[in-house]
Formats: structure tokens, C-alpha cells, sequence
């Protein structure tokens, strides 16, 4: 099974969600999956600007390039995908 594992938690929260999900990867890997991680404070990814050009330009795709490619391949090609975050103030990170 394809995994993909998603690590929202922001740089300097001492919570050890960054730890879990790790060993979570580790556990999965011994069982035999295969487990893509991804550490979103550490990746390039930008807001949208609502400019349209993946409308008109290129469809279906940014023309402000970033690591959002990598998160939509991983994805597509994933069995499961866990998003992880910590909760701040009652709302997601």
C-alpha cells in the first residue's frame, strides 16, 4: 500500500507530532508499505494570487511554480493520505 503522510506542524511548536509521525512512517515501512512524507513548513508552497491564468494559460495548473506539483502527484498516487496538524486556538495550524 502507497502512504502518504502529511506534517503540518509549524517550526518551533515542541508537541511531538513531528516524532509520531515518523515513527508512524518507520512502523509502516517495516510492515512492507511504501510511505511518501511531507513536511510542509519546510516546502515552497504559495497562496493563490486568483490572477486565473490556470484557467486560461495553463489549465489545471499554477503558473507560479512551487511544491504543490509534488503534494498533487503523491496524491493521486497514494492508497492513503493522513494529513496531520496540531490544533491552535480551537482551529488547525
Amino acid at each position: 500500500m502507497k502512504i502518504g503522510i502529511v506534517n503540518g506542524n509549524p517550526g518551533g511548536m515542541k508537541n511531538g507530532l513531528d516524532e509520531y509521525l515518523e515513527r508512524l512512517g518507520e512502523v509502516a515501512t517495516a510492515r512492507g508499505h511504501k510511505v511518501k512524507s511531507f513536511v510542509l513548513r519546510d516546502m515552497d508552497i504559495r497562496n493563490c494570487t486568483g490572477c486565473t491564468m490556470c484557467w486560461v494559460q495553463t489549465p489545471g495548473e499554477c503558473v507560479y511554480k512551487d511544491d504543490t506539483p509534488l503534494l498533487h502527484r503523491a496524491f493521486v498516487h497514494s492508497d492513503v493520505w493522513l494529513c496531520a496538524t496540531p490544533i491552535v486556538m480551537g482551529h488547525v495550524s
